[in-house]
């Protein structure tokens, strides 16, 4: 029953980041893992399959006037 539940939200939650057209970003920091949704990549130019949802992309695709300012609120927020 549980499992049947989570694909409802699931659904539920893919079908409104499509309608809404959101680019969304998530980075599990326990495991390392990151997911950028299709339309995170096309906001930044890219096509689904062009760049690779990593931390490492992520540092390379900020500004380099951004990059410290970035990564120090990033270490206050948490």
């Amino acid at each position: 029953r549980l499992e049947q539940d989570l694909d409802v939200i699931k659904e539920r939650l893919d079908l409104a980041l499509k309608g809404s057209r959101d680019g969304i970003f998530d980075w599990d920091m326990i495991t390392g893992n990151f997911y950028w949704s299709p339309e995170y990549k096309e906001m930044l130019g890219y096509g689904v399959d062009d760049v690779e949802s990593s931390l490492e992309n992520f540092n390379r695709l900020l500004h380099p006037e951004d990059h410290d300012a970035m990564w120090e609120k990033f270490k206050q927020y948490i």
